[in-house]
């Protein structure tokens, strides 16, 4: 699997890793939740030639906060927990679903 990464943002730091190569998809991990918890996900859908980023966030903002510093233009975004994935879906132009 991937190593964890930290990225801060205003002062909070956001756990993430990234694997793959092509398409964006971001998954969304709860605050409360381990960064691994998504990582079978992540490597299946690397294999099918995503570029995937797991982000352990509890906001929106960090999602593209993360995004940006990687140089992502845009996402898929998907995940579980608090609903941040679905929130971040509406909140902007630069998702693809």
């Amino acid at each position: 699997m991937t190593d964890k990464q930290i990225f801060e943002a205003d002062g909070r730091e956001i756990a993430f890793a990234v694997e793959g190569a092509g398409p964006a998809v971001a998954l969304v991990i709860d605050s409360g939740a381990e960064l691994e918890s998504l990582a079978t996900l992540s490597h299946l859908v690397s294999a099918a030639d995503f570029r995937v980023v797991r982000l352990q966030t509890g906001t929106a903002a960090d999602v593209f906060a993360v995004l940006d510093h990687l140089d992502i233009a845009d996402a898929w975004i998907g995940g579980h927990g608090t609903g941040e994935s679905w929130r971040a879906r509406q909140h902007s132009k630069r998702t693809n679903a």
